[in-house]
């Protein structure tokens, strides 16, 4: 159970990480071909929002790729509750009852730490938790900002979850077929 855990919050924080693609090519094509925006933008902030606005944005894709189509944990526990009859309804809450209540806990942890230890160090452990930036850059209260964010991620987590198992269902349909 630990193990898969820790296997899952390794996914989270890849799934985070990757989400700052869309960032990184904004960045170079800023730097290299519009250079003198960066200060204008810079001094005004707006240009922060919007980098780390679209790494929140990304991190649905990123997360629904790497933290649910990766875990054979979740294909597994599906299949295994399919064949026992279980609607996908059913399937869902008792994927949140196994699995998204741990999550939850280790999420909520994350958001605690980013909620209340210095900002310097904060700039740096977020770098793995990038989707939390556009939070911790609008809402002047970090604590609030930092739980606002697991909101964010608890309503991508079931987004993914749904789509997910609506990916599992057809994948299943079209092998009986």
């Amino acid at each position: 159970m630990i193990k898969q855990t820790v296997r899952r919050m390794g996914w989270f924080i890849v799934s985070n990480i990757v989400s700052l693609v869309p960032y990184l090519i904004f960045l170079l094509i800023i730097v290299f071909a519009l250079n003198s925006l960066i200060e204008k933008f810079s001094q005004n902030n707006i240009f922060d929002s919007i980098v780390f606005m679209s790494c929140s944005l990304a991190f649905g894709f990123t997360f629904y790729k790497y933290y649910f189509i990766n875990s054979d944990e979740f294909k597994s526990f599906y299949y295994m509750q399919k064949k026992e009859g279980a609607s996908k309804k059913d399937i869902i809450k008792r994927h949140v009852i196994q699995y998204g209540r741990i999550d939850a806990v280790w999420i909520s942890v994350l958001a605690l730490l980013i909620g209340i230890l210095p900002k310097s160090i904060v700039n740096y452990i977020t770098l793995p938790f990038a989707s939390s930036a556009f939070f911790l850059e609008i809402i002047p209260i970090r604590i609030i900002a930092a739980f606002v964010w697991v909101i964010y991620v608890a309503a991508v987590y079931f987004v993914c979850l749904l789509f997910y198992y609506k990916r599992l269902e057809k994948k299943k349909i079209h092998k009986s077929a």
